[in-house]
């Protein structure tokens, strides 16, 4: 039945992508949590989140080529991206001779939603109306998979059973820690975005806005996660910094330890123990193989499959999606050889410079928030292969794509005395 439900949920969105692609990529947001929580229901081995993943980026790719869409807006770093599928197509032919034509055609898929996603927002998330429906969007997709963590954490509900360290995590109904984590940062992105350009003077905007980020952040605590504490507390320095609030990490650092004090140290205890393996390797009193639960061991067998498999493996991949290689850069490396490694390694500085130069050029909201989201995929990308995530992909490169895009409306946001140059070309201010 959850099948159905999730199945007719992704059909409804592809349909409305066709039609109107502004309301049927913010539906996309709106629906992803869902339907991602049903990936253990399926029909003839397809799950909802396969169909998602296979329409949404085929669905794009035929506007892109058919409509003026893509090239109304600008398409940077296009040819490099185009390099990178290149690579990738050849790791698809390389796995279809090995006889898995499902498998490769998933990956091929998974791929095409990374360069999908990081064109999608920045072509028809073009003005404020639309920004701020996409952000309102966010906000409600937060609302469900947040809902279930805090469910989940007052009643000890177990739907999936996943545990790191001797803690149980509250995954909810969702397959791992990762997939409800990079929903909270989702949530978090569409906070900060509401709150800087469209929160209203009220006291009860102002408390909403406040309980849903401490829900949320409650929410990721309960996941004991390495990387998602590393993030949030890379995130928390960043917006401080950029945003001349450093005053007020100061103040809620104050707040997490009296916190810390009235549960009786127990914060404290359950952060040093997410981290104990690595503390104890540290300290000479651990074994250093179960640093980032063994994956460094798992990396070297890896590293040295890729390195003895002659010049063409080496060259051009093993024809595997090496998605349990448990690092970014050494999956394309694996999957796609020296020549993808290359292009993404190139793509990757190019968009690392621009969001860097954009935060220290414009310093507006969403050029902090796209250097956090970079922060954040730059992070995961050591202990996982964020480029196999669709959805990850559609909010990661989305808001990086977005930020590059020169919107004159983003400065009038952070900015309101800015006055637009030509009436003509500027679109309705949001007012609050």
């Amino acid at each position: 039945m959850t099948f159905i439900f999730a199945a007719a949920l992704s059909l409804l969105c592809v349909a409305i992508i066709l039609i109107s692609p502004r309301v049927g990529i913010v539906f996309l947001f709106i629906i992803k949590p869902i339907v991602d929580s049903t990936w253990n229901d399926h029909m003839g081995g397809i799950n909802a989140l396969k169909i998602l993943g296979a329409l949404v980026p085929a669905v794009l790719f035929l506007r892109f080529i058919f409509t003026s869409d893509l090239r109304k807006h600008g398409a940077p770093f296009i040819i490099i991206w185009l390099i990178y599928f290149l690579a990738n197509i050849i790791c698809f032919s390389l796995i279809l001779t090995k006889g898995q034509v499902v498998g490769s055609i998933e990956f091929i898929l998974r791929i095409a939603n990374g360069l999908i996603g990081f064109y999608m927002l920045r072509t028809y998330i073009d003005n404020e109306k639309w920004l701020k429906v996409f952000v309102i969007g966010l906000l409600i997709a937060g609302l469900y998979p947040m809902g279930m963590g805090v469910y989940q954490a007052a009643t000890g509900k177990i739907w999936q059973l996943r545990e790191s360290v001797g803690l149980i995590r509250n995954v909810g109904l969702y397959h791992d820690s990762f997939s409800l984590r990079y929903l909270v940062f989702q949530t978090l992105v569409g906070i900060l975005l509401y709150w800087s350009f469209f929160k209203k003077k009220s006291i009860i905007s102002s408390l909403f806005l406040s309980g849903y980020s401490l829900v949320s952040i409650f929410v990721l605590f309960k996941l004991y996660t390495k990387a998602g504490y590393a993030i949030l507390i890379l995130w928390a320095i960043t917006w401080s910094i950029f945003n001349k609030k450093v005053f007020q990490f100061i103040v809620l650092f104050m707040l997490v330890l009296a916190l810390n004090l009235a549960t009786g140290s127990d914060i404290y205890d359950k952060f040093t123990t997410v981290y104990s393996k690595e503390m104890s390797a540290i300290e000479g009193t651990g074994d250093e193989s179960r640093i980032l639960s063994g994956r460094l061991y798992l990396w070297e067998d890896n590293w040295e499959n890729w390195k003895g498999s002659g010049i063409p493996g080496i060259l051009f991949g093993l024809g595997t999606t090496a998605g349990t290689s448990h690092n970014e850069f050494l999956r394309v490396l694996i999957s796609s050889g020296v020549f993808g490694f290359t292009a993404y390694m190139i793509l990757l500085f190019l968009v690392s410079y621009n969001v860097i130069k954009n935060l220290f050029r414009d310093r507006n909201t969403m050029s902090v928030i796209a250097f956090m989201v970079l922060t954040g995929w730059l992070v995961d990308s050591i202990g996982l292969v964020p480029g196999l995530y669709s959805s990850y992909q559609w909010y990661a490169w989305g808001i990086i794509g977005l930020n590059m895009k020169p919107l004159e409306y983003l400065k009038r946001l952070t900015h309101p005395d800015l006055k637009p140059s030509t009436p003509a070309t500027a679109p309705l201010l949001v007012k609050g």
